[in-house]
């Protein structure tokens, strides 16, 4: 397959849309490490209908699919016990790569997290968790969004 040819212009605003794509998962993680799901939602995941109804987040215990199932899921189930979790999901080894019509984008990133619990009894329980991600990207009137998310432990 041969590659597609871009003018200069055109050139600079893809790898502008790739450092927007950079930016918006790291802002993903600060909200992520804060346990801010609900305001992640809000701010950062995609609003156009045409994406809600496709929209998804996965991981190796299943999919949720739409942004209603997505927000009862990630935000209104949560376990409360979570409240005493420090996590950190740090993304390294990305690449990322702009649709040629520039409308959408996947990335993947390589996370190596850790996660600790408090118990009932005040003790706490931590991991290490070495997780892939692998996500869409969806551009919408105000710039990029997320739009689709795989978290794969491995």
């Amino acid at each position: 397959m041969k590659a597609p040819k871009y003018t200069d212009e055109e050139l600079i605003l893809r790898v502008w849309d790739v450092e927007e794509v950079k930016d918006l998962m790291s802002r993903r993680q600060v909200l992520n490490m804060n346990n801010e799901r609900r305001k992640e939602l809000d701010t950062l995941w995609v609003t156009e209908p045409k994406y809600r109804k496709t929209a998804s987040i996965g991981s190796n215990w299943g999919y949720y699919v739409g942004m209603d199932e997505i927000r009862r899921f990630y935000v209104d189930e949560f376990p409360k016990s979570d409240k005493n979790c420090a996590t950190m999901h740090p993304m390294s080894t990305w690449a990322v790569q702009i649709a040629k019509d520039g409308k959408t984008a996947y990335g993947i990133w390589n996370v190596f997290s850790y996660e600790t619990f408090e118990n009932e009894d005040g003790s706490v329980d931590g991991y290490w968790i070495n997780e892939n991600y692998a996500m869409d990207f969806a551009r919408e009137a105000d710039g990029w969004r997320i739009w689709r998310v795989f978290a794969g432990s491995d």
